[in-house]
């Protein structure tokens, strides 16, 4: 399933996928007749040119759509679609993550039936609360509004749900990555790191490949520095904290004990806004359970956030990010899926986007 941009020669199939789309909308109000069931072709082809159109297709067919437009730095999202056979497998909240991001601004709102209960529950699930509510015509509507953008792919990217496989080193926080990448719609294969082996990480065959945090060292951390080694060229792979630390290790940074130790507490990192801090401030606040540091990184590996430690000596800068220069391998000292780090959600979209792009760029 391809994402893109809608032209003008889409108009007469996002024509009939609308009616197709809103029959069961139509059936919750049986007193009139909706807005998208009365639109004329020649109606939709007059107002096309002022909004974002963004479709989906799979074997040549369309399969969702959705548009939106800025009015006075806000992003108005509408019209999402999804063929009826296409239904229940997540993509009207991708196609809404999609458009957020299409349209770079921090503020949304979008509109919905009251008896849309569907609807309702989707828009809040992506974080939109109801606002206000007016009457049109019979229908009563509802106003859902939402504060900052997700950033997802780009067009002609892949729009299928990633495979993760998700190599837990016996730690809590690994259900924590469970849950996010789970919520952003991915499928997932958890794995114990010495209860697998690289054989059958080919068999599976993957989309990306992420390493959890753990309480030991990279080298009691199962299979894990074996994993970054094996298939670092093959798979997109994120690295978190002691994962993070597996990177280093498996590339031959030196990996050591931290001038002060940091846990459960969250600092200020600085960082590149590059892949995963695509969208964010220049700082960003981060949750850091660590006694290991990485350094001394070889020239394939390169840093990208880092914070200001102060210990008994003075000054420590302390890495707080890596990435490979040339794979999409990405490790992170601090915890993205703790709730205290800001933004920890929007990294794990941008590692899914760089998933996505790899998948787009990999052999047939």
């Amino acid at each position: 399933m391809m994402l893109r941009t809608a032209t003008v020669d889409d108009l007469p199939k996002l024509f009939a996928l609308q009616h197709l789309a809103f029959q069961s909308e139509a059936e919750l109000y049986p007193e009139t007749v909706i807005s998208p069931m009365r639109q004329t072709l020649p109606e939709l082809e007059s107002e096309f040119s002022q909004f974002e159109t963004l479709i989906t297709e799979e074997d040549g067919k369309l399969i969702g759509s959705v548009r939106g437009q800025v009015v006075s730095e806000c992003g108005e999202i509408g019209r999402l679609m999804v063929r009826p056979e296409g239904s229940g497998r997540g993509l009207g909240r991708r196609l809404v993550q999609e458009m957020e991001s299409a349209l770079g601004v921090q503020t949304f709102r979008l509109f919905t039936g009251e008896r849309s209960l569907s609807n309702l529950r989707l828009y809040e699930s992506l974080g939109y609360v109801q606002a206000s509510s007016f009457e049109a015509g019979s229908i009563r509507m509802i106003e859902l509004t939402k504060q900052g953008a997700s950033t997802m792919t780009e067009p002609g990217l892949p729009l299928t749900a990633p495979h993760i496989l998700l190599i837990d080193n016996y730690d809590s926080f690994t259900y924590n990555l469970v849950q996010y990448f789970g919520e952003l719609g991915c499928e997932l294969t958890v794995w114990r790191n010495d209860a697998f082996t690289l054989e059958e990480v080919e068999t599976l065959n993957p989309d990306a490949i992420v390493i959890s945090p753990g309480p030991c060292t990279p080298l009691e951390a199962g299979l894990s520095v074996d994993v970054v080694r094996a298939f670092a060229s093959k798979y997109p792979l994120l690295g978190v904290c002691l994962g993070h630390q597996s990177i280093g290790e498996a590339f031959g940074a030196t990996i050591k004990r931290a001038p002060v130790p940091v846990h459960g507490k969250t600092s200020r990192v600085r960082h590149d806004g590059q892949t995963l801090f695509v969208g964010l401030g220049e700082e960003a606040t981060v949750t850091r359970y660590h006694s290991l540091v990485v350094e001394d990184l070889p020239p394939e590996l390169l840093p990208t956030a880092w914070t200001t430690d102060q210990t008994p000596s003075g000054e420590y800068r302390a890495l707080m990010a890596l990435r490979h220069r040339d794979y999409p391998v990405f490790g992170v000292q601090f915890h993205p899926e703790s709730i205290a780090t800001e933004d920890g959600k929007v990294m794990i979209r941008n590692f899914l986007a760089e998933v996505r792009r790899h998948q787009a760029q990999a052999p047939a």
